[in-house]
């Protein structure tokens, strides 16, 4: 079987298992006598660029306005009273009313926790208030909100805004890419792939591995990660395979500057060692706040991001 195939299928298979795993949602249903509509609805935000220069058009290049399914697949939202929860809400950007929807509840004092995401599962959203996580530890593009909302005895709509609290990890590529380079490998630690509901901050030393597939036309490979404070420091080992599943080289990138919102960039000819006998390279090298609007009444997007540090090495 062709190493490309092989490797390819292995991550399709990798993907499908973590979609499988089952969590907690803690789902309740909610008798419509006697209670109070909260309406969620989406509307448009105006895109400006990102804070490096590069316009988010080049990113989003069919925009001239983005809404939350323009930067956003996956809606997960918990609504809380004293902590344990009341009503768990979970859209996808195939639903028909993604973005949309209408809240029953009683009167009284609760706690709202939101997540807009673009991960391959639903984040989720536990019985009792405590850390946000996606089951295959995997962190796309994330956005969050949390607050305190007083329902009374009359229908209303609460504003909200949600704001990116990922950090991303680029690795771009110079040189020429080998023809027999099939994947890379991203494991890194001191980030975080759970969340803190009511911070948005990282909670746990996580230890994930992302991959991703090598093309002959793509030179930037990015990753995301939760930080614990607004600036924050990971450890990077990227991994490269051929297309026989061996490794070929691995690069070591310590004390990464990450912050929220902030892109960190490493810019390099990644595979300047390839075709070197021997072992698998290692080298070790020492070393991007936009906001979507998610509203309880409107939902907005904005994907900017508030700036990018770039390293050569």
């Amino acid at each position: 079987m062709n190493g490309r195939i092989r490797n390819s299928t292995l991550l399709m298979l990798l993907a499908l298992m973590a979609s499988c795993e089952t969590a907690d949602w803690g789902e309740i249903e909610d008798e419509a006598a006697g209670k109070t509509n909260l309406i969620i609805r989406v509307s448009p935000y105006e895109i400006t660029d990102f804070g490096d220069g590069i316009g988010a058009k080049d990113h989003y290049p069919s925009l001239t306005r983005a809404a939350i399914s323009d930067v956003c697949t996956r809606i997960d939202i918990g609504i809380y009273m004293d902590s344990a929860l009341v009503k768990s809400i979970s859209q996808t950007i195939e639903d028909d009313d993604f973005g949309s929807a209408s809240i029953e509840l009683d009167e009284g004092n609760y706690q709202l926790v939101v997540v807009a995401h673009n991960g391959l599962v639903k984040c989720s959203v536990p019985k009792t208030m405590g850390d946000l996580y996606f089951s295959n530890n995997k962190v796309s593009d994330t956005f969050h909100y949390y607050g305190k909302i007083n329902v009374t005895g009359s229908s209303e709509t609460v504003d909200i805004e949600v704001r990116r609290i990922v950090a991303m990890f680029r690795l771009k590529v110079s040189g020429s890419i080998p023809e027999d380079a099939d994947s890379l490998n991203f494991y890194y630690t001191g980030g975080s792939t759970r969340i803190d509901p009511t911070t948005g901050l990282g909670t746990t030393d996580s230890r994930p591995n992302d991959y991703r597939i090598v093309s002959q036309d793509k030179t930037d490979y990015e990753i995301y990660t939760i930080p614990h404070a607004q600036n924050d420091t990971i450890k990077v080992v990227v991994t490269a395979y051929d297309l026989d599943g061996q490794q070929r080289l691995q690069t070591t990138f310590s004390d990464v500057p990450v912050s929220v919102n902030h892109i960190t960039q490493y810019a390099g000819d990644f595979f300047a060692s390839w075709n070197a006998s021997g072992d698998a390279d290692s080298d070790e090298t020492d070393s991007a706040s936009s906001f979507v609007g998610l509203q309880i009444g409107t939902i907005t997007a904005n994907p900017s991001w508030n700036g990018q540090t770039t390293f050569d090495y």
